[in-house]
């Protein structure tokens, strides 16, 4: 089974690179610019310089641009350090990086990606800003993880020429690239996102733009699970034990340190008022963040201390945790790591099956490949669809159900899941 997931998954992204924007010709992207020189926008201008196109890093402050360099040359020092990357074309891709803290040199440059905050209300005023510097026809991308691509392109002139383009952190290191096209996107701009991101290395997946997209649609539900399994009464380190031991790269909570502690329940939070009651942030969560002001392992303190190489769990979190549970009354109770993995998957089964159902994505086989691509869901397990399969989806509508019995409607099964539990269907032959 092991064996067949991972052939799977190779022709997936071989069928995907004949999908979506691949089968229109595209213009070559010689100029970039990049909005935002945060870690974002850094690794964006080195991913760009590193794949031959001449970028231009526009912030507020030079210190800001500054930033931008150091996150591209740290990028170019770890190459160097393993002998992938000589001196000599270390120091050309820097020279491909230029800094701005204005528009100038913008009116040459066939593509803009924003990486700004994550505010509608700021992306917009930059937008606007930046339409009048750039040419008629150059294309202009977000980074955003959440915000709808729809309502961002009412800020342009010309909203046909915009498009989401949503790299995931470490851009160095991940693989997936979501491409969102909003309602007035036009064929032309998807494609040349979609030959943009295939060009520096990157599978692109084509997705609706609705809250979350896909991966943070289905990741952020199964992250908050987490927060609400640790409120009854489980235990930060054993949990992320049972999920690595699952296969994932690393457990819900490191995870989540990993992020951002304040990240993760902004876009929860964003996901809250798209999707209602069933994603509704667990309280623990929102305590953690906003109570305790833990930020994660950026700051050295979340449900970890990261000490360099090493973390240890912080004793904040138990103490945070039993205020939670007593100001709701919760007695806690001890819960074994098998039901950590059923309701933690379930979550992820159950939010992918209703982004194939409302297609988010064309293909089952691309929703697996982008969860393994941009989360580190297992390969050898297939996906969260190809683990459906294996489990049956009898027997996942059954536990669903029973989940829901005891923990509300977050476990309602998808309508899908149950029409082919009753047709006896599958996901993949």
């Amino acid at each position: 089974t092991s064996c067949k997931c991972l052939v799977d998954c190779f022709f997936a992204g071989e069928a995907l690179k004949k999908a979506d924007g691949g089968k229109r010709d595209a213009p070559p992207v010689k100029q970039a610019a990049v909005l935002g020189a945060g870690v974002m926008g850094g690794g964006i201008a080195w991913l760009f310089a590193s794949n031959d196109i001449s970028v231009r890093v526009k912030d507020i402050t030079w210190e800001a641009v500054a930033k931008a360099f150091h996150t591209a040359n740290d990028y170019n020092r770890q190459l160097v350090k393993i002998r992938k990357l000589k001196e000599g074309e270390a120091s050309v891709r820097m020279h491909r990086i230029s800094g701005a803290i204005d528009f100038k040199g913008m009116a040459h440059v066939d593509v803009v990606v924003e990486a700004v905050v994550e505010s509608m209300e700021v992306k917009k005023k930059v937008f606007a800003e930046l339409e009048g510097h750039v040419r008629p026809d150059t294309v202009i991308a977000s980074n955003t993880s959440s915000l709808s691509i729809t309502e961002m392109a009412t800020a342009l002139a010309k909203p046909e020429r915009f498009v989401g383009m949503h790299f995931f952190n470490p851009v160095n290191r991940m693989p997936l690239v979501e491409v969102i096209p909003g309602s007035a996107s036009s064929p032309e701009a998807v494609a040349m996102i979609v030959t943009l991101a295939r060009r520096c290395g990157k599978t692109a997946v084509v997705v609706k733009d609705c809250p979350g997209f896909l991966v943070n649609r289905i990741l952020l539900p199964y992250m908050n699970e987490a927060a609400w399994i640790l409120q009854e009464g489980g235990d930060p380190e054993a949990m992320d034990r049972a999920i690595y031991r699952f296969g994932m790269p690393m457990g819900p909570f490191t995870l989540t340190d990993e992020v951002g502690i304040d990240v993760g329940t902004k876009v929860a939070k964003i996901l809250a008022v798209g999707y209602g009651e069933r994603m509704k942030v667990a309280p623990v969560l929102e305590f953690i963040a906003h109570d305790l002001k833990l930020l994660g392992a950026k700051a050295k303190r979340g449900f970890y201390i990261h000490d360099n190489d090493s973390k240890r769990i912080n004793p904040e979190i138990a103490t945070g945790v039993k205020q939670v549970r007593d100001k709701l009354g919760i007695t806690p109770r001890a819960i074994a790591p098998d039901e950590v993995v059923d309701r933690c998957m379930l979550t992820t089964i159950n939010e992918s099956a209703r982004c194939i159902e409302e297609h988010v994505i064309a293909k089952p086989a691309f929703l697996d490949l982008a969860m393994v691509m941009g989360t580190g869901f297992p390969p050898q397990r297939g996906g969260p669809l190809h683990y459906a399969d294996q489990l049956g989806i009898n027997v996942v509508v059954d536990r669903l159900k029973r989940l829901q019995e005891r923990h509300g409607e977050r476990f309602k099964p998808a309508d899908l899941l149950v029409g082919m539990a009753a047709r006896g269907e599958r996901f993949f032959i």
